[in-house]
């Protein structure tokens, strides 16, 4: 497992922690930061790098994050993300779907499309998948890019949510075989969530 991590508290100056924050983001995502606001010291942006699979968490500000149909172009990545978060309601943007997702919800995002995501200051908690490790999954159902899964009524939504952010805490002390394990148990959680979107 490697982990590529950015962290800010050795940045006092606001402006240059903001700009920094935005610079993390990077490739995957462009980012602006809400009007006033500031990025917290103790904020964070964590890769966790899991063979296949990619664990993604972060501690962030109030800020805008979007996926250029420029970038979607250039980078051709093949992959889904599916997205959790807790800190208020999270406003989605992709291609014509607009809506808005809520603490335990389960948000799917094709990262070969547009997208806009506007957020509070938040925690989030994102596992990016490629498609073809998902295949089996989207073979009848193909999930609607900014899809929302409502953990309130879904429960597999609830359960993959929840699953993401205890599986951040247990990477801080799995062993490599522990990690070998988890790994084939959360795709199975993605492809279960998967195959129960309906579009």
């Amino acid at each position: 497992m490697r982990i590529l991590e950015h962290r800010f508290e050795h940045i006092p100056q606001e402006g240059r922690r903001g700009r920094a924050w935005l610079a993390s983001l990077l490739p995957l995502f462009e980012g602006a930061l809400a009007t006033e606001a500031v990025v917290p010291e103790d904020a964070f942006l964590r890769y966790h790098h899991l063979g296949a699979i990619v664990l993604a968490v972060e501690r962030g500000p109030a800020q805008v994050v979007t996926r250029s149909p420029e970038r979607v172009r250039s980078q051709v990545l093949d992959h889904l993300m599916l997205r959790a978060h807790a800190g208020g309601p999270v406003r989605i943007e992709a291609g014509a779907s607009v809506g808005e997702a809520a603490d335990g919800d389960l948000i799917l995002f094709d990262l070969a499309q547009p997208l806009r995501i506007a957020m509070p200051p938040q925690t989030g908690f994102a596992i990016v998948v490629p498609r073809r490790l998902m295949a089996e999954a989207t073979e009848d159902v193909v999930p609607r890019h900014g899809q929302v899964l409502p953990g309130a009524s879904v429960p597999l939504a609830r359960l993959l949510a929840a699953h993401l952010c205890h599986l951040a805490d247990a990477l801080e002390t799995a062993t490599p075989a522990q990690v070998g394990d988890l790994v084939p148990a959360t795709l199975a959680l993605c492809r279960a969530i998967v195959r129960s979107a309906r579009c």
